[in-house]
């Protein structure tokens, strides 16, 4: 029997030499949200013809959860198929627009999910993300698949969803480990830049406790390795890092310490401070390289750190605009480098979205707190962009001395206030 056509407007999708597509429709259902879920799932190639048809029970969810459930399950059955590129569609607007960048994910347990599938998104080279209405056939067929898995499953699998609640709750409710891990935690954030030692073997013994209490926890492991870090105590802080990589392997921020530990370690980190840098390299041209690239990523380290002390773990949606958030959800999903998935948000935006990110109105009072005054900062970024750019595309050996006079002023003003803010000379 010939399919029907994709959807309205699409069109039929051609086949290019050497890369291959696939076309994937998902949808989750859930009975009383949460209620007894399911999933269905229709994989086509690039002509139409499904390829592949897939339903599953997964016991008591909400209609969110069934939905990203759907979407890590499809990823891995086209993981079996030889494709680069995929095409993912889904009724779940939420969905699509949190994995394209433009909503942030509030809840825990979808938050697990998201990261999930940024996991399995990596086996391809390319993954777009689309809304469709439930209206449209294939996505009718998934709903179809997913209600079929509920009726069929339901009552083998929901009794085993409830004791799997029941343990998942039974580690959530251990209070007295939580409290130790929020109070050390709490304290680490108010106290980082002016970490004494009995400071320190506070924050240490109190995040001890809570591992102590619960072995299951890893953000205690997280934030003892941050602390030992701060301290220059690069053995204990990868020994904690490397903890909370085993309790939870899609944490970021982890991953990305661990890099840096093992660039320290090798010897070959880029310096943190502006004398070292100077003397890198005895061509000009290559100092300017080195100039640009130690001025960015020190204004990388400097905006993500007073955005922490603002937000907290919030930092990146409460502090960042939503199309600089969603210019990074769109970049991520592109690159095609496995070393630059690992890498914080900050790294795939452009230059001139510091500067809007300081003049955020979001973050009136965040960073003036810090600088004494931002607009001028603003106005600096603005001023070094062309700078920036004819440097980083090799065009800076055409630069003139009074040009790169303005590099190294801005260099040496970015010197001074983040030795202040390591110092926590400003006060908030």
């Amino acid at each position: 029997m010939k399919e029907e056509p994709i959807m309205k407007g699409f069109g039929v999708q051609r086949k290019r030499k050497g890369r291959e597509k696939l076309i994937v429709y998902t949808d989750g259902a859930s009975r009383g949200n949460p209620g007894p879920a399911g999933f269905g799932i229709v994989i086509c190639d690039e002509s139409g013809k499904i390829v592949k048809k897939y339903g599953e029970f997964i016991g008591n969810a909400t209609n969110n959860i069934a939905e990203y459930r759907a979407l890590i399950k499809a990823l891995e059955l086209a993981s079996s198929f030889p494709v680069s590129e995929i095409k993912c569609f889904s009724d779940s607007e939420l969905m699509v627009r949190q994995l394209n960048g433009e909503y942030r994910v509030k809840n825990e347990k979808l938050g697990e999910l998201f990261l999930q599938v940024r996991e399995k998104e990596k086996r391809f080279e390319k993954i777009n993300y689309f809304h469709m209405p439930r209206e449209e056939d294939l996505i009718k067929r998934a709903d179809k698949l997913a209600n079929l898995a509920i009726d069929g499953k339901m009552s083998e699998e929901s009794e085993l969803e409830k004791r799997k609640e029941k343990e998942i709750a039974k580690v959530k409710g251990d209070e007295d480990a939580m409290d130790y891990y929020k109070r050390g935690k709490d304290l680490f954030l108010a106290y980082k830049h002016d970490l004494s030692p009995e400071r320190v073997k506070e924050i240490e013994s109190l995040l001890r406790k809570a591992i102590e209490l619960n072995p299951k926890l890893w953000a205690p492991h997280y934030f003892l390795g941050e602390l030992f870090y701060l301290k220059k105590r690069f053995p204990d802080a990868k020994a904690e890092f490397e903890k909370a990589l085993d309790k939870k392997p899609d944490s970021v921020p982890a991953k990305y310490y661990l890099t840096q530990i093992s660039r320290i370690e090798s010897g070959i980190s880029f310096p943190r401070d502006l004398d070292e840098v100077k003397k890198m390299a005895n061509n000009p041209v290559l100092l300017n390289h080195a100039l640009i690239e130690w001025f960015e990523n020190t204004l990388r380290e400097l905006i993500q750190g007073v955005l922490r002390d603002a937000y907290g773990e919030e930092w990146w949606w409460e502090g960042v605009p939503s199309d600089v958030r969603k210019k990074y959800g769109e970049r991520v999903q592109e690159t095609r480098l496995k070393e630059e998935r690992g890498l914080p948000e900050l790294y795939f935006i452009d230059f001139y979205d510091y500067g809007k990110i300081i003049e955020a109105k979001t973050n009136k009072g965040v960073f003036s707190s810090y600088m004494e005054n931002p607009k001028e900062w603003k106005k600096r970024l603005d001023d070094l962009e062309p700078i920036r750019n004819a440097i980083m595309h090799c065009r800076g050996q055409y630069l003139s001395e009074e040009t790169m006079s303005r590099l190294k002023e801005s260099c040496i003003e970015l010197q001074k206030l983040i030795e202040k803010v390591r110092k926590g000379a400003f006060q908030k």
